[in-house]
C-alpha cells in the first residue's frame, strides 16, 4: 500500500508564476533612464517613469491575482510603495525632485496603462490554465 507521502507532489498548473525576467526588464528600463541622466541625454525622465510604471503595475497585478503571496511579491510591492511615497514627497515638499506634478501625472497614466495590460494578460493566463484542468 502506498502512502500519500511516498508520492512526489505535482505542481498545480492553474497558478500563475512570478517571473523574474519581467521584473528585470522593467528594472533595466529604469536603470537605462538613470544612465541617460548620468550622460545628460534627453529623455531620461520619461524612460525612468516608464520603467517604474511597468514595475509597479506588474507587482501590483501579482498582488491582486496570486493567491500565495510570496516574499518576492511583497518585496516588489514594498519597493513600489516606497517609490510612490518618494514621488509624492518630491513633488509636494522637495521642489519637484525627482519629478514634479506633471511627472506624477505621467507616472499615474503609464501605471494605469501598464497595470491594465499586465492584469489582463495574467487574468487570461490564469483562466486558460484553469480551463485545461
Amino acid at each position: 500500500m502506498e502512502d500519500l507521502l511516498d508520492q512526489i507532489p505535482s505542481k498545480s498548473n492553474n497558478t500563475i508564476q512570478f517571473r523574474w525576467w519581467v521584473i528585470l526588464i522593467w528594472v533595466s528600463v529604469f536603470m537605462t533612464g538613470y544612465f541617460f541622466k548620468f550622460m545628460h541625454w534627453p529623455g531620461n525622465s520619461i524612460v525612468r517613469v516608464i520603467g517604474t510604471g511597468g514595475f509597479m503595475a506588474y507587482s501590483l497585478s501579482f498582488l491582486i491575482l496570486a493567491k500565495p503571496r510570496t516574499t518576492p511579491i511583497i518585496v516588489c510591492n514594498s519597493i513600489s510603495l516606497l517609490w510612490t511615497l518618494i514621488l509624492i514627497w518630491g513633488a509636494l515638499f522637495n521642489g519637484g525632485y525627482p519629478f514634479n506634478l506633471q511627472g506624477i501625472t505621467i507616472q499615474g497614466i503609464l501605471f494605469v496603462i501598464c497595470f491594465l495590460i499586465h492584469l489582463g494578460v495574467l487574468y487570461l493566463m490564469k483562466k486558460v490554465r484553469a480551463k485545461k484542468n
